[in-house]
């Protein structure tokens, strides 16, 4: 029986738009029902396929949010997530903080370790 292996390639598909037709081709592409393809990927994955690839999303997201400057609408679209207040709404629930906040203090941080110890030495 192949072995079944998840991939970090979120769905271009928007949260909430017929998860049932995503686990179906992937059920189909598994060569397996639906239930034994959620049975299966929750024992790999410890996920449901839906909970799983939210989780791949706002990693996504994040990632965006640290390295780019990307509007927050560019930053839900290209993760998956959609829409801005889907991405608010996921990164609230995930990590307790907005999009904003999140890029806010992670741009702070790398300010503060680019900054030199202490005064140079003359």
């Amino acid at each position: 029986m192949p072995s079944f292996r998840p991939t970090a390639r979120p769905s271009r598909r928007g949260p909430g738009q017929d998860e049932s037709l995503i686990l179906t081709d992937l059920a189909a592409h598994a060569r397996t029902s639906v239930r034994t393809l959620t049975r299966r990927f929750h024992a790999e994955t410890g996920l449901s396929p839906l909970q799983w690839l939210l989780h791949q999303r706002v990693q996504r997201a994040r990632e965006l949010l640290e390295t780019t400057a990307l509007l927050m609408d560019q930053v839900a679209r290209q993760s998956g997530l959609g829409s801005a207040d889907s991405l608010r709404q996921h990164l609230l629930r995930r990590l307790g903080v907005s999009p904003s906040a999140y890029r806010a203090g992670f741009t702070r941080r790398e300010a503060a370790r680019a900054l030199p110890d202490g005064p140079a030495e003359r």
